[in-house]
């Protein structure tokens, strides 16, 4: 029972660090347009450089708010099928849900991974601000590789607690 506490406390620190990633680069990404289309209108001058930091910052934080998402059941699902069943079918389903999604997301880190190591092998530059490639295109391999691990925390715990049924927590009757 303390190593299920000792795995829900290590997704909770994941989970805090990746939302509080998320809520930083979406304030940057404010002041950025702000600041950005105050230049733009009162001095008439803008930054070349804004759309394009922008977008990096939203992959960011796009990968560590779908950590989050994953981790405290947030993400989409298909519940109406899910709840139609009886609870060993349910932990069955959800057992190979989980599963699945380890591995789809475990084939596209690789992938992501070769992405990555090919960026910075060539040490390809973005054109605007002239960041190494490697960076943003970390943030996706990163990312996907924290959703498989916090889907593995989440079945390890499914498999070490018999009353939850879901990868998001307890049984519908319990919450």
């Amino acid at each position: 029972m303390k190593s299920v506490q000792n795995l829900e406390r290590l997704g909770n620190v994941v989970s805090y660090i990746c939302v509080n990633l998320a809520a930083g680069a979406l304030v940057i990404i404010v002041a950025i347009n702000g600041l950005n289309v105050l230049g733009r209108y009162a001095f008439g001058y803008s930054w070349s450089w804004s759309e394009e930091a922008m977008l990096f910052l939203m992959i960011l934080v796009v990968f560590s708010g779908s950590a989050t998402a994953v981790w405290r059941g947030a993400h989409m699902r298909l519940e109406i099928f899910v709840d139609r069943i009886s609870a060993p079918v349910q932990r069955a389903v959800t057992i190979f849900v989980g599963l699945f999604t380890v591995f789809i997301l475990s084939v596209i880190s690789v992938a992501s991974f070769q992405v990555v190591s090919l960026f910075y092998r060539f040490s390809q530059r973005s054109n605007a601000i002239e960041m190494p490639m490697w960076i943003p295109q970390g943030f996706v391999f990163v990312g996907l590789v924290l959703l498989a691990f916090l889907t593995v925390i989440r079945l390890v715990i499914l498999f070490t607690t018999p009353r939850l049924t879901a990868l998001h927590g307890q049984p519908r009757d319990a919450q």
